[in-house]
């Protein structure tokens, strides 16, 4: 009885974190973002940046921090500007305080690999969602923390700071010099 009871368990554990991932990736899909496409901005939800749709397809990197952050991870994705184009990355500084929003602006201009975030309840939704995930685990959330979405719309990596967009860039172009899938990274 007490194994049956482990394996109901186990069941419903199961069930709930699948359905909490589809909630996430359902949030994730219809947040709203302003995108540079040829010289233009154009608003988007992120689903419209999956394989497969009208847009270019792009790997979605939510930057969720204060002002600092977000101005840190704009600084050193410049770095690798050109790679983060012909890797398809789009990096989405989202601030978790209300100050900073000029700033961010100024530093994203005429940048084809940064979007800005448009507002809606779903970013403050998904700040929270990744907030209490974070505090979950003990971690420190003042760090900043990035989520990675694959070109599939699928949540590929989470981690805390500041992204290492050089190593990023160069994992996608070693799987492209050898032939490998890079729609569903």
């Amino acid at each position: 009885m007490i194994f049956l009871g482990f394996l109901t368990y186990q069941e419903w554990n199961g069930e709930s974190v699948r359905s909490q991932a589809k909630e996430e990736g359902a949030l994730i899909a219809r947040l709203p973002v302003q995108v540079n496409l040829n010289g233009k901005d154009v608003d988007v939800k992120l689903s419209d940046l999956r394989n497969g749709r009208q847009l270019l397809p792009r790997r979605p990197v939510i930057c969720i921090g204060n002002e600092q952050f977000c101005l840190d991870c704009i600084d050193a994705s410049q770095k690798v500007g050109e790679a983060m184009a012909r890797c398809d990355f789009l990096l989405i500084p989202v601030l978790s305080t209300t100050n900073g929003r000029t700033a961010i602006s100024e530093a994203a201009k005429g940048k084809s690999f940064v979007a800005l975030p448009k507002d809606s309840e779903d970013w403050q939704l998904l700040q929270e969602i990744q907030l209490a995930q974070v505090k979950s685990q003990g971690l420190d959330e003042a760090t900043g923390q990035a989520i990675i979405v694959k070109k599939n719309g699928r949540v590929g990596t989470r981690f805390l700071g500041v992204p290492d967009w050089n190593s990023l860039t160069q994992e996608v172009d070693a799987r492209v010099q050898i032939g490998l899938d890079t729609d569903n990274i």
